[in-house]
């Protein structure tokens, strides 16, 4: 009888984890192949203009299937051990999956999205207990919008309002960022960046002739409590047959 192989496990480059505390971020390289990455990118431009033809006129699609559950195309990646042993690693606890979202920067036009706070939104507690994994399936540089960092902007949430006209970006005074403490972080295509869930981030237009997508998924552990419905929409309530945390009251 053959044996069952292990799973994958991402690689962590030394000193990784201890930047990630530091800086509010890491940048794990080459966790996917390329193909890997092609056949999700692949798979979202399906799902999009699908959603799109369906939906014309709104801003946003999605990739929950009409039950409200994780795509099964997108499933796969999602779960993939690669990136649960990312999130694992670096919140120092069993990592679940709360949320994915799929970012698309079309050539030429991909807009700039403001630097905020991923916890502004959402009110994770203990903030420590939650980060994202950004999955870069395209090159990501200056030119086409790769993500940027204001360093250490982490150990404190700032307070964030909408933006007029574009109330979809809440977005913090422009006079907290320290813009001094700014990091531009271009990515290979298969690279993770994992991002603290008070990480100051955001991203410049696409000036490019090539695409910006990315793959974000939203990991807690099971000690959080939550100030918004966030934790009531999760994917991953019942990982590993355990009992999920509830939102607080």
């Amino acid at each position: 009888m053959t044996p069952l192989s292990a799973p994958p496990i991402a690689e962590i480059p030394p000193g990784a984890v201890r930047r990630y505390q530091e800086r509010g971020w890491a940048v794990i390289p080459e966790v996917f192949s390329e193909r890997e990455a092609d056949r999700v990118s692949a798979a979202a431009m399906r799902v999009s203009a699908a959603e799109l033809a369906a939906h014309p006129g709104e801003r946003f699609t999605v990739d929950a299937s009409p039950s409200g559950e994780l795509q099964p195309r997108f499933r796969a990646f999602a779960l993939d051990p690669r990136l649960a042993s990312l999130a694992t690693a670096f919140l120092g606890r069993r990592a679940y999956l709360i949320r994915d979202q799929l970012f698309c920067k079309p050539p030429g036009f991909g807009t700039e999205k403001p630097y905020h706070q991923e916890n502004a939104a959402l009110l994770f507690d203990p903030p420590g207990d939650m980060l994202v994994t950004w999955v870069a399936l395209d090159p990501a540089s200056e030119d086409n919008g790769c993500l940027r960092f204001i360093d250490a902007s982490h150990h404190e949430l700032l307070d964030h309002k909408p933006v007029p006209g574009a109330p979809y970006h809440l977005v913090p005074d422009a006079s907290a960022l320290d813009m001094s403490q700014e990091s531009v972080v271009p990515a290979g295509k298969g690279s993770v960046i994992v991002i603290h869930s008070q990480a100051l981030h955001g991203s410049a237009a696409n000036r490019s002739s090539q695409w910006r997508r990315a793959y974000s998924c939203h990991w807690v552990t099971d000690r959080v409590t939550c100030g918004t419905s966030a934790l009531a929409y999760g994917y991953s309530r019942t990982v590993g047959q355990e009992p999920y945390p509830h939102r607080s009251p």
